[in-house]
């Protein structure tokens, strides 16, 4: 190898390699007998370079998108740290750049070199070239794979014209043994070539008692030799389990054919086929509220298709966690099995994850899936296959590549989780076939979110099957009348700030203001007065039984109702209508939220300050009162409104009493013909001709068959009599169209 090599003996690769040798535990065979001069390791690095290079290429992986237009990502060791990192390709394919990787040539067509799992869809080429590139590239395939090894075979069609292949022989008990390396991957180490030798030694031995499983600190892509240049052995990756024989020659390692790997991936395809199943659920429309700044636009669709495992009672698994409003809103579920649409029904929900269950209404003819019985110890050294799904309509696309455990990590109540070395977002299974993990979400309290799939803790199912059938009561699909819920506490407040923290003398207690929430009102009959709340208090903390404490910060202000512009209102184009918050506090609002994902009926204590002294108090979240987003609406399509019966809230707003007639305009649709007279959202109608209407029921009934209308509109204190004349009499006829009625939906709204 000539000048273009450059030998970089840097302090971090010595020093990576020499803390192996601070932490073994001594071999026989395996020792350099007592410490080695630089002098002495710079001429053995020169001469190894000169002996072993000719066994050693670079591999070039050319790579492209798969057939779906995706990138792959990649493992690969990295020798300064001595530790696997991940790597996405999709620079590397935009940049006309290879990835990179050591070989060693162990016959005359034949290379070993890492397993970096690419998947067979991403790799447009490979090739291998002289270090130096004094010498054209030769193309070669993957032709086998060393799992236990984590290293891979490729062959070239013929003998590979630059290389001399290496031999390997086992060395004496005596001899002291080197590990020398050559790398350049252009991100790692700078676009240099690096060469690099250190006496070896095995590094420490690690026993992990969860598992029962020895393994064996090694430097990776390294080849092991003696100090005459003889290879000994090769070593592709950092760890190496005890019960295999870390000196062994390649020859001797246990192999998978290219022909078995792709047979295992082929039956992981039938499997998915035959026994995960599209599964396409609906979700009821919500009534359209006005937009205020607590809606969130989610864009939560009310039709949407996730997959479905097929369990040995012949019920559907789905790991897809719903909150409470959506599955309360689960109207109609449908599993598409042999481009059949079969109807199932809803079973029931996992109380601690994010899975529910359903019952096709006919038995599935297909096997159910087998679920793998093993531990994290079994996967140290297993090439599994990651499968990501991808929903069409009422299919799922399967993408199916390489992946392996990279580790464990704990998650919610300390249940131990899977780190995958490339996706943790799919299903996982074994080379045998068998479904070993998915990725499920933890039900806990106080955590946000509805459709979720993505990025969810991957579990191995043998340890959490047994949860999917415990159900929890109160998530399933509701009558309309109950898909609408609030957690309730029953207190109005503003946001702390530094003047505010100042003059009750709480600045310390309140981070200057930055935290906290002054109550400044509390309605009667609530839980906030039954427990005892106070105008004047400071909320700071809401801890649930379970699940994660709620900080009152800023995030969980009330808009300023103060704000409404009445005096501008005739000046607002329609149109903005539905961007306008209400005039009226909020029922929810996002401390409410907080409460409905806590849970109804669930326990918690709020944290408050009065007068200074930090106080707590014990609380049940309730269930809110009639209010303007849970009352019942009616929609009349003639007019072009949608009214509602004036709640408590909007009562007390307008300081009506509780005998004051009226119904509130809840929507206006622009351009119709209550638009057009100049009636507004939160109007209220309270005559219809000359008879009062006190709900929605009465103005129904005084409205039903009219082609022409007189209606009295108030705005706060002011009356006006508005004529208008229909094209159609009004009808409230099931099947007639009704007003424009969106699917926005409202946030964070629990069922009883």
């Amino acid at each position: 190898m000539n000048k273009q090599v450059k030998m970089w003996l840097m302090a971090g690769c010595l020093a990576s390699f020499m803390a192996y040798a601070d932490d073994v535990v001594p071999a026989e065979n395996a020792v350099a007998k007592e410490p080695v001069s630089v002098e002495k390791m710079q001429k053995l690095n020169n001469d190894l370079l000169q002996k072993l290079s000719p066994g050693m290429v670079r591999v070039n992986y050319f790579l492209k998108p798969d057939k779906n237009g995706k990138y792959t990502s990649t493992q690969y060791f990295c020798p300064g740290c001595q530790r696997m990192h991940s790597k996405s390709t999709e620079s590397l394919v935009r940049s006309l750049i290879p990835m990179t990787a050591i070989g060693m040539v162990s016959a005359d067509n034949k290379v070993l070199t890492q397993d970096l799992l690419l998947s067979a869809d991403n790799i447009a080429r490979i090739e291998i070239e002289p270090f130096d590139r004094s010498a054209a590239p030769v193309a070669v395939t993957v032709s086998g794979y060393y799992p236990e090894r984590r290293a891979i075979q490729l062959s070239a069609a013929e003998a590979i014209p630059f290389a001399a292949p290496l031999k390997f022989a086992a060395p004496k008990n005596d001899a002291p043994l080197y590990g020398f390396f050559i790398t350049d991957d252009a991100e790692e180490s700078y676009g240099i070539t690096v060469a690099g030798v250190n006496p070896f030694q095995p590094g420490m031995v690690i026993r992990d008692l969860t598992d029962n499983l020895e393994y064996m600190k090694l430097p990776g892509n390294t080849l092991i030799v003696t100090e005459d240049g003889t290879p000994a052995a090769a070593s592709f990756n950092n760890t190496l389990n005890l019960k295999l024989d870390y000196l062994a020659a390649p020859e001797t390692w246990n192999a998978v054919s290219q022909e078995e790997m792709q047979k295992s991936k082929a039956n992981i395809q039938d499997i998915l086929q035959a026994s995960v199943l599209p599964v396409k659920l609906k979700l009821a429309e919500l009534p359209k509220v006005n937009s205020n700044r607590y809606e969130r636009d989610d864009d939560m669709p009310l039709e949407f298709t996730v997959p479905g495992i097929v369990q040995d009672n012949g019920n559907v698994m789905i790991p897809v966690r719903l909150d409470a409003t959506a599955t309360a809103r689960l109207e109609n579920i449908t599993i598409t099995f042999k481009d059949e649409d079969i109807p199932a029904s809803f079973v029931g929900t996992s109380k601690e994850l994010g899975t529910f269950t359903v019952k096709p209404d006919k038995v599935l003819d297909t096997q159910p899936i087998k679920i793998a019985d093993l531990t994290f110890g079994d996967l140290a050294d297993m090439r599994l296959w990651t499968v990501e799904m991808v929903p069409q309509d009422k299919k799922l696309n399967f993408i199916i590549f390489p992946d392996r455990c990279a580790g464990t990590s704990l998650g919610y109540k300390n249940q131990r989780t899977l780190r995958m070395a490339k996706a943790e977002d799919s299903f996982i299974f074994t080379p045998n076939g068998e479904l070993l993990a998915v990725n499920i979400a933890f039900r806990e309290q106080g955590k946000t979110g509805r459709y979720s799939q993505d990025r969810e803790p991957v579990l191995l199912l043998a340890a959490v099957k047994d949860k999917f059938d415990e159900y929890n009561p109160d998530l399933v699909p509701k009558s309309e009348s109950e898909r609408v819920v609030i957690g309730y506490l029953g207190a109005t407040y503003q946001e702390m700030n530094s003047e505010l923290a100042e003059a009750h003398d709480v600045v310390s207690a309140t981070n200057n203001g930055d935290l906290g929430l002054l109550v400044a009102d509390v309605s009667a009959d609530s839980p906030a007065a039954a427990a005892g709340l106070q105008v004047g208090d400071i909320m700071l903390r809401l801890v649930p039984e379970t699940g994660s404490p709620v900080d009152l910060d800023g995030r969980y202000s009330e808009y300023d109702m103060s704000d409404f512009p009445w005096n501008r209102y005739d000046e607002f184009p329609e149109q903005y209508f539905d961007e306008m918050p209400t005039p009226w506090p909020n029922m929810n609002n996002p401390l409410h939220q907080a409460l409905t994902q806590f849970g109804i009926g669930q326990k918690y204590q709020l944290i408050f300050l009065r007068n200074g002294e930090r106080q707590t108090i014990d609380l049940t979240v309730g269930n809110a009162p009639e209010n303007f987003y849970s009352t019942t609406r009616l929609a009349v399509p003639e007019l072009g409104v949608t009214v509602c019966n004036i709640t408590p809230e909007v009562r007390k707003y307008f300081r009506m009493d509780n005998q004051a007639e009226g119904v509130l305009i809840a929507r206006e649709k622009a351009g119709s013909k209550a638009s057009i007279a100049g009636l507004k959202p939160y109007e209220i109608i309270a005559k219809v001709g000359d008879v009062p209407v006190h709900n929605i029921d009465e103005f129904k009934q005084a409205v039903t068959g009219a082609t022409e209308l007189k209606l009295e509109i108030k705005r706060l204190a002011v009356s006006r009599i508005v004529n208008i004349k229909l094209n159609d009499p009004v009808s409230f006829d099931a099947t007639a169209p009704k007003a424009d009625e969106s699917t926005e939906e409202i946030i964070a709204i629990e069922t009883k």
